[in-house]
């Protein structure tokens, strides 16, 4: 190992080519393997290959991580870095594939074949025949390049200075990311050592992502042909009064609500996020980008140490093909399919993307102007609806107004119930419209809406008048009583339940009214409100604000297969925190209590 590193130390100082790598690789590399579209190493219609191939190149920098779409040339990048380092400044290195059977394939049929026809290593190979074997390429020095698979086995070697791992998102090859890392043991104490990571997009914080965002995470942006304005060549983009940009088509659907695939295909376009400008794929165009195109950083303050690129496949592959995955996607997600449009996110836009994500980038929450303290003509009630945890309390204020239109007045988190009154006080909310989740801590919410209100006689009958503990339940609908007749609501009747504190005679309350609903009617419900923009929320930026888009995109529908019936349903799952969701649910209940939104049920669904 002494003698490896001495001799690396020494070939920092020696003589070398100081041309950046792809212009090495476009005189030394005439000649690429068949299974490649390119003849020839060229960097004229790929220009964002330049910037990691100069940040390998420089000293300073330890670790490149690539994200990029399928086939779009991140391998061939650790190929030619290989080849160059070789040549220029050797040591031992690595290249990490999925498979050991990927691996082996590759030796043989790119990177030994480039080798061989490379003026710079082809005499630098070792005219023994069995120097080179199916995963590893010894040179006449002695120095080795190993080609493997992910197995832990595999990385049982002596130290490496030039460490590459491609398709790191796959969890195998993720897995042994810091056991790789680990080989590169003196190299990367003495400042020597190189890791390369080339990977589609994966899931968010994984492995990858935090690598990732650890470095100046660039991305590469184009130019507007109208304005000059510089934009990221991404799929979707949104302008801060909410209209879209970047990638865009002509509405085509059918009468189910289906996208015309074929019908949106001919208008497919790129519009500026400045001036609108639209521009069309056509091979000047791409040229141009392709000219002016230029790596912008997204976190400039990270170490030089670490460097990170991106970009999508709206450079490489033609808009008509994405936009045709694109859309059949989409017409899957309607059915409840959701892998297909996350699978194009992560393959051909190299974003990271998982279930919560897709549906969080779907989801819209309508934004309103207005001030949360300013009067509206048309409240009718003010609901307060708190989501109980372990540890902690959620909460959401909203005043509803005729016709199913509300606004929302606060949101948030606290610890006590001492901080749900004062919001209560704040926002002048009566007793009987707050709603309490008694999913958790049953009794303590028992216990809380008995302090929070009385009974009251009304028409002959005794009625609780104060907050309710309420509960969600999977059944479509409860069946009402009235004048002999069955009445389907969303909603029970009201149940008297004991909290379980003070004595019959010392004037305590001792029972409240629980409230059943049917939490998938309620669900249904507040996703039309959703979509039909009834259910606004003030235009603000904070981070709960944030955290309350998260929550109510956190829960979905997809179809999912009844275990009993075998039959695939529509149901709702939950990829992350929910809790604000969980209480605009309960804010809906109380709008449909009020009769502020029509409670009509479906008497086929019920059975």
């Amino acid at each position: 190992m002494a003698d490896v590193i001495q001799s690396s130390l020494l070939s920092v100082f020696a003589k070398r080519d100081r041309r950046p790598i792809y212009e090495w690789a476009a005189e030394n590399l005439t000649e690429l393997p068949p299974v490649l579209t390119l003849r020839s190493f060229s960097v004229s219609e790929s220009k964002h290959f330049c910037g990691p191939l100069d940040a390998l190149a420089t000293e300073e920098v330890r670790q490149v991580v690539i994200r990029k779409p399928v086939r779009s040339g991140g391998t061939l990048i650790a190929d030619v870095w290989h080849l160059w380092c070789r040549a220029n400044d050797p040591g031992p290195a690595m290249s990490i594939f999925q498979s050991d059977k990927v691996a082996a394939d590759h030796a043989e049929h790119r990177l030994l074949w480039m080798m061989k026809r490379c003026r710079a290593i082809r005499p630098l190979l070792s005219e023994d025949r069995f120097a080179s074997k199916k995963n590893e390429i010894t040179f006449a020095d002695g120095l080795p390049l190993y080609v493997i698979g992910p197995g832990l086995n595999n990385l049982q070697t002596r130290g490496i200075r030039y460490l590459s791992i491609s398709e790191a998102w796959i969890s195998a090859v993720g897995a042994m990311v810091e056991q790789a890392e680990a080989r590169l043991g003196d190299f990367k104490r003495i400042q020597l050592s190189k890791l390369l990571i080339d990977s589609q997009g994966g899931v968010e914080s994984d492995a990858v992502d935090a690598r990732f965002m650890a470095g100046n995470a660039a991305e590469w942006n184009v130019e507007c042909q109208s304005c000059g304005h510089y934009m990221p060549a991404r799929w979707s983009g949104q302008r801060p009064d909410g209209s879209r940009w970047a990638m865009r088509w002509d509405k085509k659907k059918d009468k189910r609500g289906f996208w015309d695939v074929a019908g949106c295909l001919g208008s497919v376009r790129f519009e500026c996020r400045e001036c609108g400008h639209p521009h069309f794929d056509n091979p000047q165009m791409r040229a141009k980008w392709n000219k002016t195109g230029r790596f912008i950083d997204t976190n400039p303050s990270a170490p030089l140490s670490l460097r990170s690129y991106t970009w999508t496949g709206l450079i490489i592959d033609p808009w008509i093909n994405l936009l045709e995955t694109f859309l059949t996607a989409m017409n899957s997600y309607k059915l409840g399919v959701i892998d297909p449009l996350i699978q194009f996110f992560q393959k051909y836009m190299g974003e990271p993307k998982s279930e919560s994500s897709v549906h969080e980038a779907l989801s819209t929450v309508p934004v309103a102007r207005y001030e949360v303290q300013s009067s509206w003509p048309d409240e009718r009630a003010r609901y307060l609806c708190v989501d109980v945890q372990e540890t902690e309390f959620w909460f959401v204020a909203r005043a509803w107004g005729l016709h199913g239109e509300s606004r929302r007045l606060d949101c948030g988190r606290c610890y006590n119930w001492a901080e749900i009154e004062l919001a209560q006080k704040n926002l002048l909310i009566e007793d009987r419209h707050v709603f309490v989740d008694s999913g958790f801590r049953t009794k303590e919410v028992y216990r809380a809406c008995c302090r929070h209100g009385a009974w009251a006689r009304v028409g002959g009958m005794y009625v609780w008048c104060g907050w309710h503990p309420v509960r969600g339940d999977p059944q479509r609908a409860f069946a009402h009583k009235w004048n002999r007749e069955t009445i389907w609501r969303s909603y029970s009747e009201p149940t008297n339940v004991d909290a379980e504190s003070g004595q019959s005679n010392d004037g305590g309350v001792r029972h409240c009214q629980l409230i059943r609903f049917s939490d998938p009617t309620m669900q249904d419900r507040m996703e039309q409100l959703l979509k039909k923009g009834f259910m606004k929320s003030p235009e603000q930026n904070g981070e709960m604000d944030e955290t309350y888009k998260r929550h109510l995109a956190n829960e979905f529908k997809r179809a999912k297969k009844n275990k009993n019936t075998g039959r695939s349903e529509w149901q709702y799952v939950a990829r992350g925190p929910n809790h604000m969701r969980d209480c605009e649910k309960l804010s809906v209940l109380g709008a449909t209590l009020s009769e502020l939104l029509p409670d009509q049920i479906d008497t086929d669904s019920v059975g």
